[in-house]
């Protein structure tokens, strides 16, 4: 029996159910390989983070049966030039040129809840695990979209090391 084609859609305003599944799938995807922090005021949460941690196979790479069914030059952009690249960057990242991606902590998303920003949560659940990776001199890694993103995380610390190079097909 054939698979259902996916379906992708704009959650703008979700239902208590919708919203319900959506922490179970990423309870699911990073309590399984990776630790959730949570910072607030007042007993509240205001920001959330999601660390992978060490040794959990964290990587880019795509389902076979969601791959196959992937256009031919999105599979090709893929295969040949995305993936290799992304690995390209974390490989060259690594001041002793060792150590892999898989054995850094990696921080897969920060957020801060708008009133809440520029009040010290974001920084305080970055430090956090900072403090911890130093301490068994362990790596961290992050991938950002934005300078904002950047500048916060130089400011944390942490070294910019590259840009991942995106090719856009009209």
């Amino acid at each position: 029996m054939a698979s259902p084609s996916p379906s992708v859609r704009h959650l703008a305003a979700p239902s208590a159910q919708e919203r319900t599944r959506i922490i179970e799938l990423l309870e699911t995807a990073f309590f399984n390989d990776g630790e959730v922090w949570v910072a607030g005021f007042n007993g509240q949460i205001n920001a959330v983070a999601f660390w992978v941690r060490p040794g959990a196979d964290f990587h880019i790479g795509l389902a076979d049966d969601y791959f196959r069914r992937l256009p031919d030059d999105m599979r090709e952009w893929l295969s040949h030039h995305f993936i290799p690249k992304y690995h390209e960057l974390y490989s060259s990242s690594y001041p002793n040129g060792q150590q892999t991606r898989v054995q850094s902590w990696h921080l897969v998303l920060l957020g801060v809840q708008q009133s809440s920003q520029r009040r010290g949560l974001g920084k305080r659940l970055v430090n956090i695990l900072r403090e911890r990776a130093d301490r068994q001199s362990q790596t961290i890694t992050a991938d950002v979209q934005t300078s904002a993103a950047v500048h916060f995380l130089n400011n944390a610390g942490f070294r910019y090391m590259g840009v991942k190079n995106v090719v856009v097909r009209v």
